[in-house]
């Protein structure tokens, strides 16, 4: 089966996460229902560059990730080419895990 990848960016820079564990916390509560495989949190040094991702989260069919960085959030999405992704699902995902 062909698949397609849409990737959506939102850009933060200069954003202050603060505690990346208490993000994590707050996004793992938020988008449990949708992105349920385990978390990856990676470890980084405080002088790391900020568009190194800390972290990823992903659905167990891996047709959904969310990756964090200090410069923005990655949401990208795989689906077979015959069934691309619509703007509403994308809206609707973004209002789920974001807001």
């Amino acid at each position: 089966m062909l698949t397609i990848q849409h990737q959506v960016s939102f850009f933060t820079p200069g954003a202050a996460y603060g505690n990346m564990g208490r993000v994590l916390s707050l996004l793992l509560e938020k988008s449990a229902a949708i992105l349920d495989a385990p978390p990856t949190s990676i470890p980084v040094s405080s002088d790391a560059p900020t568009e190194i991702p800390r972290i990823i989260l992903a659905s167990a069919l891996r047709d959904k990730q969310l990756t964090l960085s200090l410069e923005r959030i990655d949401c990208a999405f795989i689906r077979p080419i015959s069934n691309p992704i619509t703007t509403q699902e994308i809206t609707e995902f973004q209002e789920a895990v974001l807001q």
